[in-house]
């Protein structure tokens, strides 16, 4: 029975998946979702509460994966600078594999802002990459005399230049990306170091 309900949750999942990525999260409706995977409504509703609670759970599948990919990177060394280097190096992999889903998150995100449970939903992902950082300056400089104490800012900072590179990516495919995050980085680090001296 139980191995039964995890196949429906995955051909849910896929067929979710493909619409979404064909038809944008507007357009494609339950009854899609239910049709392309050869399920009932009910069954749906068994595994899903809504239409946006399967899109979170798709969304979260993918930053889990990219949270992943940078916990390898950073539990390598407690250097964050030299690591915010190495993980700049995974930027034009991210906007490739990217380039479908961000636009179905800014489709989401519109269809969200007139509901702020939904709202709050979809922009907490972002909150924990920024808590994420956070976390990782505070572990770096935290015990260290610096004027630059507010490390909340500079995660926004972080985060901010990230998600600019990404949508950077998105439209300028050309560029090469890994070298503008890791300047960036370095910028912002040097910064750091220097207000330290």
């Amino acid at each position: 029975m139980q191995q039964r309900s995890e196949e429906t949750h995955k051909k849910i999942f896929e067929a979710a998946s493909a619409l979404f990525t064909e038809k944008g999260y507007d357009r494609t409706s339950v009854d899609m979702i239910c049709r392309t995977a050869g399920i009932s409504k009910g069954a749906f509703y068994h595994h899903f509460s809504e239409k946006n609670a399967l899109f979170m759970e798709i969304l979260q599948i993918w930053l889990d994966e990219i949270t992943a990919r940078l916990d390898q990177i950073f539990n390598q060394s407690t250097d964050l600078s030299q690591n915010l280097s190495k993980a700049s190096e995974i930027f034009n992999n991210l906007i490739d594999t990217s380039r479908l889903k961000i636009p179905l998150m800014l489709d989401f995100w519109r269809d969200s802002l007139s509901n702020p449970l939904l709202w709050q939903r979809a922009a907490s992902p972002f909150n924990q990459y920024q808590s994420y950082f956070q976390q990782l300056l505070n572990k770096q400089y935290g015990n260290q005399n610096n004027d630059i104490d507010d490390f909340e800012v500079i995660s926004r900072i972080i985060l901010a230049l990230s998600l600019g590179i990404i949508a950077a990516g998105m439209l300028n495919p050309d560029c090469d990306w890994n070298n503008t995050a890791a300047t960036g980085f370095k910028l912002i680090f040097d910064s750091i170091s220097r207000s330290r001296i």
